[in-house]
């Protein structure tokens, strides 16, 4: 993200040898970015989640990466450079795992989707979460600050401060 607040990605991610803009129209202006070996998420500054993928359509589970519903029609192509807006928000923060996303929300809960057969974003089931959901490891603290993302988890940072 540069001081503009404009975001920019470059290597087989994006499908550039040299840096390129990255979102829907220029002029938007971003927060947050993250990303990972198959897909970066990035926040804009009205909390909307972007996201985008080497991970195409025709594999299964692609639109839990996204954090979209199961059931929606949106084509997903390979290399999105423009971004595809997530579900759910506003977010302050987010982390790429495994093909799996998690995001703190505006009020300071943790949220998950995608990748969860390590029981990273839900601890009772192995099972692709397809949407957005509150993460049962948010609970009982609803103050999260920081998170970071790996290949089979996560680890976060509560804040002991309020605003």
């Amino acid at each position: 993200i540069k001081e503009n607040g404009r975001l920019y990605g470059c290597g087989y991610l994006f499908n550039s040898t040299s840096p390129v803009e990255l979102g829907r129209t220029t002029g938007d202006t971003w927060i947050h970015c993250d990303l990972n070996l198959f897909h970066w998420v990035a926040i804009r500054s009205d909390g909307t989640l972007w996201t985008g993928s080497t991970y195409s359509s025709s594999w299964t589970n692609e639109k839990s990466v996204f954090g979209r519903e199961e059931g929606d029609s949106f084509y997903y192509d390979a290399k999105n450079i423009f971004g595809i807006k997530a579900l759910g928000g506003p977010y302050r923060y987010a982390a790429c795992g495994y093909l799996s996303t998690t995001a703190i929300g505006a009020n300071g809960k943790l949220y998950g989707w995608g990748n969860n057969q390590d029981l990273q974003i839900q601890p009772t089931t192995k099972n692709w979460i397809h949407g957005p959901i509150e993460s049962p490891y948010s609970t009982p603290y609803t103050n999260w600050k920081l998170i970071r993302g790996t290949d089979f988890g996560y680890i976060g940072l509560r804040s002991t401060q309020y605003i």
